[in-house]
Order: structure tokens, then C-alpha cells, then sequence
């Protein structure tokens, strides 16, 4: 049963919140074999900002104010969109051959690919078992995310070094394979809530409008920032020829820099391309569309039934705060571009 203390801030009960889904997670994949269990658990002990989470647990209490310490179904909701995004990290670094993640080896660098792979399988199921407990209804929207969000990987994987690539194609991608378990996030944390149909609806417009604006600054971050800066790699996207919004809309002004990309492409020739995408109005053009689809998910929480306004305001701040990062990844390399 849970606890009501309607004096407690949110961002108190949002830490002990997180600080559950933790613990839950550890014990939903707690292995009795040595090996297993260090697998599973490696890149959850890394740490990671729980975003997906957080959205869960703030798109429940925004229809439930009655809510102290959360419920258990939220706190399963949460997980089970955690251990999806877990899941996806294993398979994103063997398909990217990366090394390092969250500052900490991956574990297709500790354990091999076969092994990475076999955990993000698990993880996979894990979560879908999760959803499955809290009803037949929360564990096919889970499957159905999944589905989407691998049909989003495989649009990307077929465009892979190809300037001829749309941004509509490149929205089609990115819907799927980030925007898609956001908003699976606030559904399930608004339904095992209680939430009215169209405040659940909404909900999850929110979370796939932030999820791709999200995507957005992910891949802004990759072109503009530096690896300290990012705290991971960048300058990933153009080596492994995964060209993105900033990347595109360049190609629309300068689109002899498409003779440049290709395969296998040297580090001093993807440093030319970044420079000559950075000084055309492609990053700020990308800019303004995370702009517009931050103020599209601020517009659908109107549409929300809410009982807990600091909630929502939470909700719609974490969107603003989107737009603003993004504009100032840009200025950090192109001053003279935004006032």
C-alpha cells in the first residue's frame, strides 16, 4: 500500500522513487551464476539519468495525487521501461562496436558480443515479463513498443551512409527507436495509475514529442560538443555514416559534402564535413525544430486531467529544458548564429 505524505516535495518523493526502481531492478535480474549476474547488472551499476523512469513515475503522479510513496504497478511500470532502454544499450553498443559507456567499459568490450548481445535479449524479456504482471493490456503495449523501436533501428541500418536520405525518413527512424519508449513510459506510469483515456493519450504524446526532440540534441551533442563536454564519444554519427538531422539539412546548401561521405571515411575528412556542417544553418535550423517539438509536447499536457500540478510542471519543464540545451550545444560552436 502506499504511503501518503502529502507534505513531502516532489523532488524528494521523485529520489526515492528512482532510488526503488534501483532496487527493483536488481532484483528482477538477480542471477544465482556469478558471470549472469555481473553481466546484467554492469551497465545498471554505471548509473545513467533514469529518464525514462522518471517519466513513468511523473506521468503517474501527474493523474494520482493521492499517490505518498509510489505504488508498486508504478514502480514496475518504471522498471520495465528501464530495463527496455537497458536492453537496447546492449545491442546499440555491439552494433556500434563501442567500448566505453557511462565511463565504464561496455560489456561487449569486458565479455564479447555474443554475450552483449544475450544480456540485451534478456533484459528484453525481463521487461516484458514485468509489464506482463501488471495485465495483459500493459504487456502488449510493452511488446508493441519493442517492435516499434526495433523497425526504428532497422529504417536507420538502411540508410547508413546514404546523403540521399530524407528528413522524413530520418523522423521515421528516430520515432521508433528513442521517441517510441518515451512515450511508452508515460503510458504505462499514466494507466497503472488510473489515468482517464485522454489524459493517457496525451501523455504519451508528450513522451514521443520529447522523445524525439531528445533525439534532436543527442544527435546535435554528437556533431558540436566534444568528448569531455558529451562525456562519451562524439563525432560518432558521420564516421559510422549515420547522417542525422543537423547533417542533412547542410546537404541542402552545401550538397557537394555529400561526395565526402562514404565508408570507412579518414578521421581528417569527417573533421572537414563536421566544420563545413557546423558553419551552414543546419544546427540552428535543427535548433528550431527541437524547439517546436518541445512547445507541441508542453501544448499536449494540456490536455491532461492533472491532480498534481508541480507534476506537470515538472513534465513540461523537462522539455523546456530540452530546447534549451540544444540551443546552447549550437552556441558553444556557433556563437554568431542565435542572439
Amino acid at each position: 500500500m502506499s504511503q501518503v505524505r502529502p507534505h513531502m516535495p516532489l523532488a524528494d518523493q521523485l529520489d526515492d522513487d528512482l532510488r526503488r526502481v534501483d532496487q527493483a531492478i536488481e532484483e528482477v535480474v538477480d542471477e544465482p551464476h556469478p558471470l549472469a549476474s555481473t553481466v546484467m547488472t554492469h551497465l545498471l551499476r554505471s548509473g545513467g539519468q533514469r529518464l525514462r523512469p522518471r517519466l513513468a513515475m511523473l506521468a503517474g503522479r501527474v493523474v494520482e495525487t493521492s499517490l505518498g510513496d509510489a505504488p508498486r504497478d508504478l514502480v514496475d511500470a518504471a522498471v520495465a521501461a528501464e530495463l527496455v532502454h537497458l536492453g537496447t544499450l546492449h545491442h546499440d553498443d555491439v552494433i556500434d562496436d563501442s567500448t566505453i559507456r557511462r565511463g565504464v567499459d561496455t560489456v561487449n568490450a569486458l565479455w564479447g558480443n555474443t554475450v552483449a548481445i544475450l544480456a540485451g535479449d534478456y533484459l528484453l524479456a525481463r521487461a516484458t515479463q514485468v509489464a506482463s504482471g501488471m495485465g495483459t493490456e500493459t504487456g502488449r503495449a510493452l511488446a508493441e513498443c519493442i517492435c516499434d523501436m526495433v523497425r526504428g533501428q532497422i529504417l536507420e541500418s538502411g540508410y547508413l551512409f546514404n546523403p540521399g536520405r530524407s528528413i522524413d525518413d530520418y523522423l521515421a527512424a528516430i520515432d521508433g527507436k528513442t521517441a517510441r519508449l518515451m512515450g511508452a513510459a508515460c503510458w504505462l506510469g499514466a494507466r497503472v495509475c488510473g489515468g482517464d483515456e485522454a489524459s493517457v493519450a496525451a501523455l504519451d504524446d508528450y513522451g514521443r514529442l520529447t522523445g524525439r526532440a531528445y533525439q534532436m540534441l543527442d544527435d546535435l551533442v554528437d556533431l558540436c560538443a566534444d568528448a569531455e563536454t558529451a562525456g562519451k564519444p562524439t563525432g560518432v554519427d558521420i564516421r559510422e555514416g549515420v547522417y542525422t538531422m543537423p547533417l542533412l539539412l547542410a546537404l541542402h546548401d552545401r550538397p557537394e559534402l555529400g561526395e565526402s561521405l562514404r565508408p570507412g571515411i579518414a578521421e581528417e575528412d569527417a573533421a572537414r564535413v563536421r566544420a563545413a556542417v557546423l558553419a551552414t544553418p543546419g544546427p540552428s535550423e535543427t535548433v528550431t525544430a527541437v524547439a517546436r517539438e518541445t512547445e507541441r509536447a508542453r501544448q499536449a499536457l494540456e490536455a491532461v486531467d492533472e491532480r498534481s500540478e508541480a507534476a506537470k510542471h515538472e513534465l513540461a519543464e523537462f522539455a523546456t529544458r530540452i530546447a534549451i540545451k540544444a540551443a546552447s550545444t549550437v552556441d558553444a560552436v556557433t556563437p554568431t548564429r542565435h542572439g
